[in-house]
């Protein structure tokens, strides 16, 4: 049976939700990103209480029930899970829940967060005249069978068993749209008898119009952002950075090119809006060159280049990048891509260069250099052509250009005539001003002398792994070779309720150990399998959370009113942190972060100073 038959006669028992974030991309989107973001922020959600799917706006079919559980914790650490159980049928029916939304659009992208009770299959459809869907296995973690006009769908582990599911489309009848949620049985089985009970988790529905998956927005009885477009632009008034003008306009004379000719508006862009610019050879046998040259107060931090870009002519035709010092005439990093293996080939320079595929032909190709400049330099970032004889016609696609003082891509901020946050350096540090808080100091630099080691050493900016963000900033703690406690820690000046985070990956040692309180609180996390093992003390919360690549995000809660050190403990074998013989094994580190709440918000990075001291969060 087709979905367009099914459509005629569907009664429903789940939930659905569409989502946009047009450009998180290939700037670390941390798995924290599930986070909540309020109304007030520049994000979007068009469904009406994202998280209350017993009420009024959701509706069901065959009486499917929707109820708060205490099953399982939610994504975040919470008690707002909802289970979706079956009813008791005859025949076999589909099952799910609905709520409707108004599209303003034509590319949206759906996702829930998800988690397999006794069903493992769900199923997220559009119905939009008629009817677009995707599966997804919550067991195995991996993505079914998707039918429909220019679908893609993707899933997501955000640890404890819980996956964000996420579908775009192109939606022919904007309008009136359904968005709706199958629980299921198997692959491309849209209906099944049910036994009353059939269950799954469900949380944090949303609707955003774009073609990727964005920050969760919680919303409760209004929608968020609704005439807001995510282009992945930041504006003036917010904490990001692009110095360069025009950053969509190829065609604006702020874009320096040589035997280039630029179609404005060719083809959409990664964000489902007709602003990408098609760059092209003008005439064959003469040097071609295109880019915008911007100066700063550059300074440690480093210098990050970045554009979106998409496959023209072919695969390794305009697909040069560099970055040029105006002021020594020095090349400090060229490389080129292929654009359909996405293999980079250095010509200056050995690292610094990477590459996200962010869907639909498009791929964000980004670099960084930290040295081969002074403040005040003038840094050219090309784009596609850094020189040499091409033919006439060969062409790119080209959108969202940026440069920014950072040693990694940060999110994409969309400018025109003027530059955005020239003072600001967008390093993942949030300020005072901004609602986020690391009372450590260093923390990423786990080098550095406030991070006392003993029995261990430090392996800063470690090559055998990329950091959780992509680049070459993490850091391996190693056991030393005596019979002892092996350890780090670092004594913050705070007392109070707080959560004490840490970005960690397994080397030869898969656990850690935070501790608190002397040591007497601690959690235990087994960072190769991503599981949870004992934790101690009086009111303790932990959570890991899987942030890609190997990567997990540790933390532990602790409501003790001392100031003590904060630990992160060795163990060979999950049971031996009170001392064992050591060999040089260790763990990769990045981003520790302590702050007032319950639980870990956005990562703020830091070097000598805190941030926010005075900030109490959730």
């Amino acid at each position: 049976m087709s979905f367009r038959e099914i459509g005629t006669k569907i009664r429903q028992k789940f939930w659905a939700v569409l989502i946009i974030g047009a450009v998180a991309l290939a700037s670390i989107p941390f798995a924290d990103a599930i986070g909540i973001t309020q109304s007030n922020q520049n994000g979007q959600n068009l469904l009406t209480y994202s998280q209350v799917f017993d009420n009024a706006a959701w509706s069901s079919s065959q009486n499917t029930t929707r109820t708060i559980t205490t099953d399982t914790k939610d994504p975040l650490g919470g008690s707002t899970a909802y289970k979706m159980t079956d009813s008791l049928d005859g025949s076999p029916l589909v099952h799910t829940a609905l709520q409707p939304v108004t599209t303003i659009g034509t590319t949206y992208t759906l996702s829930v967060f998800a988690k397999a009770g006794t069903k493992s299959w769900i199923n997220i459809t559009a119905a939009t005249g008629f009817l677009t869907s995707a599966y997804f296995n919550l067991s195995t973690g991996t993505v079914g069978s998707i039918s429909g006009s220019l679908a893609t769908s993707k899933i997501e582990s955000v640890g404890n068993g819980w996956y964000r599911c996420s579908m775009t489309i192109v939606i022919v009848n904007p309008g009136a749209t359904q968005l709706r949620v199958y629980m299921t049985t198997a692959d491309l089985t849209a209906s099944y008898q049910g036994d009353g009970t059939g269950t799954v988790y469900l949380w944090g529905a949303q609707v955003v119009k774009g073609r990727s998956v964005g920050a969760y927005n919680r919303t409760l009885g209004s929608t968020i952002g609704s005439t807001y477009v995510p282009k992945g632009a930041t504006q003036s008034s917010q904490k990001g950075q692009n110095l360069f003008t025009y950053s969509e306009q190829f065609d604006n004379a702020a874009w320096v090119g040589s035997n280039i000719t630029v179609t404005a508006n060719a083809t959409a862009a990664p964000n489902g809006t007709n602003t990408a610019d098609k760059i092209s050879v003008t005439a064959g046998g003469v040097g071609t060159i295109f880019y915008q040259a911007k100066s700063g107060s550059w300074d440690s931090h480093g210098i990050t280049y970045s554009v979106y870009v998409k496959k023209g002519t072919s695969a390794t035709l305009g697909n040069s990048f560099a970055i040029y010092n105006a002021n020594t005439s020095i090349t400090v990093l060229a490389f080129s891509v292929n654009y359909d293996t996405l293999a980079i080939t250095y010509s200056v320079g050995s690292s610094g260069a990477n590459v996200a595929n962010i869907g639909n032909g498009w791929l964000r190709v980004s670099g960084t250099i930290l040295t081969g400049y002074s403040s005040g330099d003038t840094i050219r970032g090309y784009v596609g052509w850094t020189g040499g004889l091409w033919t006439a016609g060969d062409y790119i696609y080209a959108w969202g250009g940026q440069l920014e003082k950072s040693k990694h891509a940060g999110a994409y901020n969309r400018s025109v005539a003027s530059a955005i946050g020239s003072s600001y350096t967008p390093v993942g540090v949030t300020n005072s001003s901004q609602k986020g808080q690391n009372l450590l100091t260093y923390s990423e630099q786990f080098d550095n002398a406030v991070w006392t080691k003993s029995a261990t050493t430090i392996s800063a900016n470690t090559t055998d792994t990329k950091d959780p963000i992509g680049t070459n900033t993490a850091d391996k703690l190693m056991d030393t070779v005596t019979d002892t406690i092996h350890q780090m820690y670092i004594l913050p000046s705070t007392t109070g309720p707080k959560t004490y985070s840490v970005y960690a990956k397994a080397g030869t040692i898969t656990y850690i150990k935070l501790a608190d309180n002397g040591g007497t609180d601690y959690a235990i996390f087994n960072i190769g399998t991503g599981v949870l093992g004992a934790t101690l003390g009086t009111g303790t919360v932990s959570r890991i959370r899987s942030v890609g690549n190997g990567w997990y995000r540790c933390e532990i809660y602790n409501p003790t009113l001392k100031a003590e050190l904060m630990n992160i403990v060795l163990s060979s074998n999950g049971s031996n942190f009170a001392g064992y013989a050591g060999s040089g094994a260790g763990v990769y580190l990045w981003g520790a972060q302590l702050e007032r709440a319950s639980k870990a918000g956005t990562y703020n990075r830091t070097t000598n100073t805190a941030i926010n001291t005075s900030y109490v969060g959730n």
